[in-house]
Parts: C-alpha cells; structure tokens; sequence
C-alpha cells in the first residue's frame, strides 16, 4: 500500500532561510471541475487537485476557499487550491488508464522583485503575499509546439525520476520514467490592482530584468510592478507500470484535455492563505526547517504535527462519466476529447453536457448548482513590507543524464520537440529529489 507519511518524508518543510517554504499536498479529489475556467459546468477535461476542501464547481466569490475547514496540505493557515489535469495512458488497444497521482509539493519563493528603473532587485526586500482573493493560471492547454524563446513554454517542464538518474524535459520524456513529475513555474508579477482577468493570466507577469529575467524570478515589468511571491508547482504520478517492458509506453502518456506532447500542460491557482499577514512574512521568519521555519507550524497543534493527508470534501463531486478512479479502462477520454499532437485540434471548450451519473467506486455525487459567472476584477491593497537582510538566489543548477539510460523513441505520433532536455536549472528550487514509492 502507498504511504502518504513515507512519500511526503522525502520532501523538506522548508528550503534555506528566506529563500524557500514548501507546501506539500496529499491529494484531494479527481474530477471534471475547474471553477476558474469553467464555473458552474463541467470542465472541459478532469483535473486532480490538492488543497482546501471548499473545491466544487462554484467557487465565483474570492473568498470561495476560505471556507474550506480542511485542507490536505501541511501549511494549516494554507487553504489554496491547486490543480492540474489528470495523467493518462493509453495502452496498445486504444483504451484509457488512470494515472495514480501520489501528492503534490507546492513552492512559495522568494524571487521576483517590485519594478525599478535601474532595472535590479532590491535584496533588502521580500516578494509581497498574494492579495486576498488572487487567482491565476499557468500554461496554456492548446499548446502543442516548444518555443524556447518564449518565457511561458519554458516555465513548463517535467522531471523524468529513476532510481539510478532523473531528468528533466519540457514536454513528456521519451523514457520510461518511475515516477513523473509535472512541473508549473507561475507568473509572479502582479498589476497591483486586479485579483483575476478575463483570461486569467493579464494581471499578472514573468519577471523581465536583468537580474535574472525569466520565469523563475528577477525584477517586475513596468505593466506588472508588484514582485509577489514565486508559486513552482511539483505534481508526482506513478508512472512505474508503463515500462521498461512496453518500449512505447512513455510515448502514449496523455493528459485528460488529449494532449500526447505534454506541451499543454497547465496549472490553476485559488489563494485561500487565512492569515496574509502570516504568509507576507513567511520568507522573512524562516530560519531553517521545521520549527526554525514558523510558517511550517503556524495554525497546527503540538499534538497534531502538520502532516498532508486527506481531507473530505464539503460538495461531493459530481461525475458526468466513469473518470476512471476505479482502474477501469474508458474507451474515450472523459469530456470525449481527441488524443491530438496539433494546436489546431486540440479542444480548450468545455465537451458537450452529459447527465450525471452514480458510481460507487468513486466518490458521492451530487447535483450541481447552476452556472454562475466569475466576478469582476476587484482592487485590493496589497500588504508590503522591508525585510531586514539580503536575499539572494540559489546558484544555477545543472541536471546530469546517465548515458547509459536506455533512449525510447517516440511514435510518430508525438511531436519530436516534446522531448528536448531542459538545460536551464536556476529555477529549481534545490537539488533533484527522488520520490519514494510503495
């Protein structure tokens, strides 16, 4: 059996002081629901999501998560909500496995820095707390082709884990991998006054000065000003079952909207932190793991560690089609969307409505309010604060390859560039990790 307390003990609470908390995730519910894309309906494809408890279709209000009372993340004062779509794999008779997804580890880092003219990070200060309320997305569902000039296509990759080696990629690996890791670099550059947009993604901005200038931190754009908290998320899937035995089996991983290249990977964000003041101080207080790092213990009791586990849903979801909890194999994809390995034929609208439908084997279901719209932008005022050292960024990592590592090729039908070796590590977090499976 899987242990949540063995794979989560590989992750640390906490990287070096001011510079790095983890928020690491148990997971909380698989389902056709994306309240920020599609509030109301069902989504366009499934999604597996970790956090607060309050996840349903209808989440418009910005203080939606805050009612959550639980949450299946180790940060007690956390209940954000975090989501991603769900891992596939298509076996040789064309049908469709459910990937099991382990849990996930959620980055907050100290590494954009607010808009100045001289274009360099003031490291006396501290990223700003996301304001109350804040939602965004990362990555682009539709995205099929790799363009490394393009800051948004580098922000997303994978980590291809093995005992022996990892390593990282943007879209899926060629390799059969033990463990899969999708990885999400969001924006951290905010406008200063909208908590959302009309696409979710115009509010905020990747850093573009010289200080470091890319997705993984350095100074604010003038259009974007506000340096805020850095969110790198880590989402972990068993792929130990698809290989070595099946030379194909890394080639026909495919996410739950249909994509084959893994370039359509995208992540959504749902801040429900219920002490900001807490949160913006975070990286100013964290001296150290555990206990050193206030933040990792902040809203837990002495009896009760701060573990991630389950955690039961307030609205039971709702399941239009067997979305394959059960380890049954679908004949089609839920949301019926088309395995694709091209932008033109890949689906970012929501598949046609279906009844819903009881299964016992997945969780209770439950019938949906009606659709509801998401909520004009809202102005904030956004907490700031000096801290009192200088923060630097960890140095530029370099991810080594076992040559001896066997090399499977692709089908003809993933893209070739969905597997070009990522070379660039100054976003990563702290050295590669291996996660621990049962």
């Amino acid at each position: 059996m899987w242990s949540f307390a063995l794979f989560f003990a590989v992750l640390p609470l906490a990287h070096a002081a001011g510079d790095a908390f983890v928020v690491n995730c148990a997971p909380l519910t698989t389902q056709r629901s994306d309240p920020i894309v599609s509030p109301g309906v069902a989504s366009g494809h499934v999604h597996t999501v970790v956090g607060g408890n309050a996840f349903s279709r209808n989440m418009s209000s910005s203080e939606a998560p805050l009612q959550s009372n639980a949450t299946t993340c180790d940060k007690k004062l956390d209940h954000s909500i975090y989501w991603i779509p769900q891992l596939y794999h298509q076996g040789e008779d064309g049908k469709f496995e459910l990937v099991h997804f382990n849990g996930a580890a959620i980055y907050y880092l100290n590494r954009a820095c607010n808009y100045t003219e001289d274009l360099y990070c003031d490291k006396s200060k501290f990223a700003a707390a996301f304001p109350p309320g804040m939602r965004m997305i990362a990555g682009d569902t539709t995205r099929r082709t790799q363009n490394d000039s393009d800051i948004t296509n580098r922000a997303v990759s994978y980590m291809c884990m093995n005992d022996d080696e990892s390593h990282e990629v943007h879209g899926f690996p060629e390799t059969s991998c033990k463990t899969l890791r999708a990885q999400v670099f969001f924006p951290s550059c905010w406008d200063g006054v909208n908590i959302d947009s009309a696409n979710h993604k115009d509010h905020v901005s990747y850093p573009t000065g010289h200080y470091t200038g890319d997705f993984g931190g350095g100074v604010c754009p003038t259009t974007h000003p506000i340096g805020l908290i850095s969110l790198f998320f880590e989402f972990f899937f068993d792929t130990s079952a698809y290989g070595p035995n099946d030379p194909n089996a890394a080639s026909r991983l495919v996410w739950a909207n249909g994509d084959a290249t893994g370039l359509g990977l995208h992540g959504d964000f749902m801040m429900g932190w219920t002490d900001v003041d807490a949160l913006a101080h975070a990286h100013e207080t964290c001296n150290g793991p555990g206990d050193l790092c206030p933040i990792n213990v902040l809203g837990s009791s002495p009896s009760e560690p701060p573990q991630p586990g389950p955690a039961p849903l307030l609205v039971p979801a709702v399941y239009e089609e067997n979305v394959g909890l059960d380890g049954s194999k679908l004949d089609k994809l839920p949301g019926n969307n088309p395995v694709t390995t091209s932008a033109s034929n890949a689906i970012s609208a929501p598949g046609p409505a279906q009844p819903p439908i009881e299964e016992s084997s997945q969780l209770p279901t439950a019938s949906a309010p009606g659709p509801v719209s998401v909520p004009a932008t809202t102005s904030v005022e956004l907490p700031t604060m000096s801290a009192p050292g200088p923060v630097s960024l960890p140095p530029a990592e370099t991810s080594t390859v076992d040559s001896s590592s066997p090399i499977v090729t692709q089908s003809s039908s993933s893209a070739s560039a969905t597997a070009t070796r990522v070379h660039h590590h100054h976003h990563r977090p702290h050295h590669q990790r291996r996660a621990l499976l049962l």
